[in-house]
């Protein structure tokens, strides 16, 4: 579809395009030194994007991106909780309704936490859920 068929259809388009035409005949029209005058008070301030660090409880044991610790499905904990069952390992924490199991992205370990921005100590780790999705408890 051609830009005015668009602009015919689209109120947002036509507006847009208006928009732009009136700034540029306002620029060619207009004498460019009281623009320069009004550049620091036009300029946009670039706002420093907040990075989210690694809140995982072994993040002082070695190198951690800043990549998110991410939520375990119903199907990976089922997987862990067979894999219990199988081995004779210790049973995974009840979370009690409002908790949630947390994988780290980094060095692949497992906890229990109500959000990513709770602060977990390193003794409360359940155990680590690596990339060939293999458990082994931490005890």
């Amino acid at each position: 579809m051609a830009l005015r068929d668009r602009q015919r259809f689209d109120p947002i388009v036509s507006s847009t395009t208006e928009m732009n035409r009136g700034c540029a005949e306002l620029w060619k029209n207009s004498d460019r030194s009281d623009l320069y005058d009004k550049l620091p008070t036009m300029a946009v301030t670039r706002q420093k994007r907040r990075q989210i660090a690694s809140k995982c409880p072994w993040r002082a044991r070695g190198r951690h991106g800043r990549s998110q610790p991410r939520i375990l499905t119903a199907a990976t904990v089922k997987h862990i909780e067979e894999q219990i069952a199988a081995n004779s390992y210790p049973v995974l924490p009840d979370l009690g309704g409002l908790r949630e199991f947390y994988r780290c992205m980094d060095c692949h370990a497992v906890w229990a936490a109500k959000s990513i921005f709770d602060k977990i100590r390193e003794d409360e780790v359940c155990g680590v859920y690596d990339h060939a999705m293999i458990w082994k408890p931490y005890t």
